[in-house]
């Protein structure tokens, strides 16, 4: 399999890219290895993941902050508790664990990028601090999109690594501009709900060389209304069949 290029290349490249939301989430429970792999099986050129940060200063990859099992908090956990916890998914009977940040980085390395988005408002400096470092460490910064709809996160990020890539998310009802945000911090990307998204905010990503995507596209209407607009992105919890109907949309 041929090397990635790095994001700042990619964002140059006449390409649209499929982003897998928490992995292939429609066929396998978000955010576990299983949707991981189908999503890399489904050949998505992204996938998207929630971080965490436990007690003992471990990140993994989980959607809420709230713990289903224990009824905690994620942070007042350490990972030997997480671990302990069991996804079930009526799908297929199966029970699977909550991975770590590192786990999912050495199964999609150079085949797929790396979205992570920060759930929590003001997240620990400490624990930035951390996420940072461990992406540097798997050699992976250049190949990973950092995104929040708390942008103090962003900033925090952005202080600890001038060189990394950041992503807007937009907060619903908002309605500051792509370029408004991406000059806060010389950001490169804006994320925005397929709900929201406008001529106004396609043309202003569009003149000021933003890389525009949007969530969640699960169905075909749903990708005849994002094609409307000029995205570098689309996020989808079905990226096996967003692929077939890109194809046949050709």
């Amino acid at each position: 399999m041929p090397k990635l290029i790095t994001l700042e290349e990619l964002a140059t490249e006449d390409k649209l890219l499929i982003v897998a939301h928490r992995g292939s989430t429609g066929s396998s429970p978000e955010n576990t290895i299983p949707a991981f792999q189908e999503a890399i099986l489904a050949g998505v050129d992204m996938v998207e993941a929630d971080v965490q940060f436990t007690r003992d200063q471990k990140i993994i990859i989980y959607h809420d902050r709230i713990a289903s099992k224990f009824h905690k908090r994620i942070d007042l956990l350490d990972l030997k508790e997480v671990k302990s916890i069991d996804l079930y998914t009526t799908q297929n009977s199966s029970y699977f664990k909550i991975p770590t940040l590192e786990e999912l980085i050495e199964l999609i390395k150079q085949k797929v990028y790396l979205l992570i988005e920060l759930k929590k408002p003001n997240e620990n400096i400490q624990n930035l601090n951390n996420l940072i470092q461990l992406i540097k460490n798997n050699n992976y910064l250049e190949y990973t999109l950092f995104a929040s709809f708390f942008y103090e996160n962003l900033e925090n990020l952005k202080k600890i690594e001038t060189k990394i890539h950041l992503a807007f998310i937009k907060k619903p009802g908002d309605g500051t501009l792509p370029s408004q945000l991406a000059r806060r911090l010389n950001a490169q990307a804006y994320i925005c709900s397929l709900d929201e998204i406008n001529s106004e905010i396609n043309h202003d990503a569009l003149e000021n060389n933003i890389f525009l995507g949007v969530y969640t596209v699960d169905t075909k209407s749903d990708l005849q209304k994002a094609l409307k607009y000029n995205l570098k992105a689309i996020g989808t919890n079905h990226p096996a069949e967003l692929r077939t109907w890109l194809s046949d949309n050709k």
